[in-house]
């Protein structure tokens, strides 16, 4: 069995390349209807519906917090693929797909399953935020997303689309607003996230919170992987007071271990608002367990 640690697997999954060879041009997707926006208890959703038939593909994009990255998955029959991970590479707007992510895969329902495909940590000026002992990157600004008319997507065997998304200022404002509701629903001030020079980072040796020897033994004797999303609630003082999961893959096991495991384990740095002060905040990332083939 194996674990991939989590901050290599955050870097694995944000880190922009170049994609250099030459692609063929991608299929345009209509929007069928307009965007939806969807409340959820710990994150917010856009949804919408592109292409007909046969070539019909559904868009949703998350966010867990406010900020500018946010996380892509797509829907459809045109997606499948039989890899776990795939090679994905993406633009905004009329800029050329050049962002390169690895894509995870998997099926959504019980009974007639949807290929799904989720690509994590974007953002539409292609830059990836917070990074530790930085400065945060500028927040995309509305004007940006307002000139973003497009989404293009290549995926490996010469799939390619362009999901003709319309402006998003609209969607995305809604989006923002979202966001705002869920930091405030969680204890946190929006105000005081959005101008934030540091945010909670990791102290000690991260790589120990969650080992290979931590896998649990059913999901290790069945053979089975799972991710998932986690908040860490971090105090002035750097205490982790709270862990909260997110989003999770079944089974359950994963996300009661890995809250179990990261609150007697994580060690954090707090926060620190605009004059330097230590503040209260939250830490959010991703993990996934890998069970050997």
């Amino acid at each position: 069995m194996r674990l991939i640690p989590m901050l290599v697997l955050f870097s694995l999954l944000a880190s922009p390349q170049i994609a250099r060879s030459a692609e063929p041009t991608p299929m345009p997707l209509a929007k069928v209807g307009p965007w939806e926006m969807n409340y959820d208890t710990d994150s917010c959703h856009l949804l919408a519906a592109f292409g007909t038939g046969d070539q019909a593909v559904s868009m949703r994009i998350t966010r867990l917090a406010p900020g500018s990255s946010f996380d892509l998955t797509l829907y459809g029959n045109r997606v499948g693929t039989s890899d776990l991970r795939v090679d994905a590479s993406i633009g905004f707007g009329d800029r050329p797909a050049e962002i390169k992510r690895t894509a995870l895969s998997g099926t959504i329902g019980s009974e007639r399953k949807l290929p799904m495909l989720i690509i994590t940590s974007l953002r539409i000026d292609g830059n990836i935020g917070f990074t530790k002992g930085s400065s945060p990157i500028p927040e995309v600004t509305p004007a940006e997303e307002a000139a973003t008319t497009s989404i293009t997507v290549k995926l490996p065997s010469r799939k390619q689309f362009r999901f003709e998304t319309g402006s998003l200022a609209v969607p995305f404002k809604a989006l923002r607003n979202c966001t705002a509701d869920l930091v405030k629903s969680w204890g946190f001030d929006p105000e005081v996230e959005a101008r934030l020079i540091k945010r909670p980072e990791t102290t000690g040796r991260p790589e120990n919170w969650l080992t290979s020897n931590d896998f649990p033994r059913g999901p290790n004797q069945r053979g089975q992987s799972g991710a998932l999303t986690f908040r860490l609630d971090v105090q002035e003082t750097g205490r982790v007071s709270g862990c909260r999961v997110l989003f999770r893959t079944d089974p359950d096991d994963f996300a009661d271990l890995t809250c179990k495991l990261l609150m007697k384990r994580a060690a954090m740095s707090p926060a620190l608002d605009e004059h330097g002060k230590p503040v209260k905040s939250f830490y959010i990332r991703k993990v996934q367990w890998l069970a050997a083939p």
